[in-house]
This record gives structure tokens, C-alpha cells and sequence, in this order.
């Protein structure tokens, strides 16, 4: 799944926005604030209650997945307050919800938390479906420049009947959150590509975290072959290489 998604409930009727609020503070210790726009679409009303969770990342397929507050060494837990927790969201309107960011004075560097919209039955903390909005905050907090950096561990393959797996970890070894995006390609001993593998999506990830990423190549020919993993981010890349022979 994307940073970008966002979950919809009741059939396409729910929804919210912006998605992502990706804000630069200049000064820790200051109030800042802004909105969020949850829509109903459908002919039906929701109750409706906002709950602040840390980012996760699921290391398998990339995507945010809330985890308890202050379980991230980049947690925004008691910074970030709603006006209204709950409401009422009519039919075919929409409503403003308004966030208050309040960094702590010594607060410097990146952090991220996610929001879930949830509907609930009325007088209860039970959700009505399985299916939370999922909005994702990214702050930066200062203005010092934090480092940029990613690589690329544990390259490797391994033989599973008639095909060949490929794995590889991406780790963001840096001081802030990077987009990064990746491919895999397959050579032969003449350097034509035969095969070239590419998720659809950016991975985000946060600092000091890392996501596995694996590819199969299907019944390969026999030859001699090397697999090349790319990764590119801001303005750098990485290249690295493993050869192997199908006999």
C-alpha cells in the first residue's frame, strides 16, 4: 500500500483529507495547527471518533500500520490534539476537524504518527466496522539538516524447486524518513537484461527502520547469470550485485 492511501469505509462513502500532512516546524516548543476534512458521501449518517497512534511500517509489503503511542524512538506522543474526538458525520456532508501540534521545546529532528478515523456505535468506543481512514502525519522539527542515507543489506538467493528467490533488506540509516524506489534486474554473461522486477510504489520509510524485499524468478534457464539491486533516493543511488549459475 502507498503513504498516500487512504481507506474508505461504508462502500466509497467515507473518507478524509489530505491523506498525509507532512509538515517542516522551525521552532520546538511553539503551538501550530491545522485541518482535516472527513466527507460523507453516502445517504447514511456515522459516528465517528479520531485516535492517535505512532507510525509503524509493516517490513513485508511497506505499509503504515499504527502501533501503540510511544512504542517508536520517533514517537509524537502528547503532541497532537483534535477539536472534535468524536462526532456525528450526516449524510452527504462534510466536516472540519481541527489538529494541534505542540512539539516539546527540545524536540529536534523527524517524527510521525498516524490518525485512524473510526466509526463507532453512538455512546461506545466499538467500531461499527473492521476498516479504519488511516491519515499519516510527517513532521520535522528545526532546522538543522539531517542526514540522508539508505542501503542495501543482505543480498542473497536461494533455489525453491524450479525457480530462484531473491531477498534483499533496504535499511534508512539516516536521521529523517526518505521515499525510496527499487528494482531488481537479472543478467545474462552479455549483460542483457532478462528479467527486470519493480514494485508499482516509493517505499517510505522512517528513520532506522528497513523493509525486506523479495522477487522470484520463475523455471530460469540453465546459464550464468548475475542479479543487480537498485536503490535510489533524493539525489543517490546503490548498486548491489550476486552471481549464480542454474545448472
Amino acid at each position: 500500500m502507498s503513504l498516500l492511501l487512504i481507506f474508505i469505509i461504508g462502500g466509497y462513502n467515507l473518507g478524509v483529507e489530505p491523506p498525509t500532512v507532512e509538515l517542516v516546524l522551525s521552532e520546538p516548543g511553539k503551538v501550530y495547527y491545522g485541518f482535516l476534512t472527513l466527507y460523507n458521501r453516502g445517504k447514511s449518517g456515522y459516528y465517528v471518533k479520531l485516535g492517535h497512534y505512532d507510525f509503524g511500517i509493516d517490513q513485508n509489503d511497506g505499509s503504515p500500520l499504527p502501533v501503540p503511542l510511544g512504542s517508536t524512538p520517533y514517537s509524537m506522543r502528547g503532541w497532537l490534539k483534535f477539536e472534535p474526538e468524536s462526532l456525528y458525520l450526516a449524510p452527504m456532508k462534510a466536516v472540519k476537524v481541527r489538529y494541534t501540534l505542540n512539539p516539546p521545546s527540545g524536540a529536534m529532528g523527524s517524527y510521525y504518527g498516524m490518525v485512524l478515523v473510526s466509526t463507532i456505535s453512538p455512546g461506545t468506543e466499538q467500531f461499527r466496522t473492521g476498516i479504519d481512514i488511516g491519515v499519516n502525519f510527517l513532521v520535522t522539527v528545526g532546522n538543522n539538516k539531517l542526514i540522508k542515507k539508505a542501503k542495501i543489506e543482505s543480498f542473497y538467493y536461494y533455489k525453491s524447486k524450479e525457480d530462484i528467490q531473491f531477498a534483499y533488506k533496504v535499511s534508512n540509516i539516516g536521521e529523517t524518513h526518505l521515499r525510496i524506489k527499487t528494482f531488481l534486474e537479472i543478467k545474462d554473461k552479455q549483460g542483457k537484461v532478462l528479467k527486470r522486477y519493480e514494485p508499482s510504489q516509493h517505499t517510505f520509510l522512517p528513520p532506522q527502520t528497513n523493509r525486506l524485499f523479495q522477487f522470484t524468478w520463475q523455471r530460469p534457464q540453465k546459464g550464468e547469470y548475475t542479479a543487480f539491486a537498485f536503490i535510489t533516493y533524493e539525489d543517490e543511488y546503490e548498486i548491489k550485485e550476486t552471481k549464480f549459475a542454474v545448472k
